[in-house]
């Protein structure tokens, strides 16, 4: 066992030290930049990678606001754009694309409801509603 825990730990260290030397920040260094130019290569505006990044800081510094970011960041998305990210995963099989692209679609149509139904601003619209004549 101390055997196989020696090899983990091993291989661990080898896949986060970078060039740099630094282990978890050159790690981290390299995941950031490949998801960047992942999703950057898309050429899809919704995508960009800083935009994105954005939206996750601001879900942490104002999580009142998380429904309306996240809502916000899913109507950009559109056929197209899933089918970018789709498109650009090389383990995707070609045929499979049109089943993922209309599985994420559908679940992505009840997160948004969902999304609308809990948000406060739609329940105090509600309630307005429900307490006139």
């Amino acid at each position: 066992m101390d055997v196989y825990a020696d090899k983990l730990t091993g291989t661990i260290n080898k896949l986060t030290k970078g060039s740099d030397g630094n282990s978890e920040e050159g790690f981290s260094k390299r995941v950031e930049e490949r998801l960047a130019s992942y999703l950057n290569s898309t050429g899809k505006e919704e995508l960009n990678y800083e935009d994105l990044k954005s939206d996750i800081g601001r879900l942490f510094d104002n999580p009142k606001d998380g429904l309306d970011i996240i809502k916000n960041r899913l109507a950009k998305f559109d056929s197209e754009t899933l089918r970018a990210l789709v498109t650009n995963n090389k383990y995707v099989d070609e045929s499979q694309i049109d089943d993922i692209i209309n599985s994420i679609e559908n679940g992505s149509k009840q997160l948004y409801k969902r999304l609308i139904k809990f948000s406060p601003k739609q329940r105090l619209n509600t309630k307005c509603s429900s307490a006139r004549p």
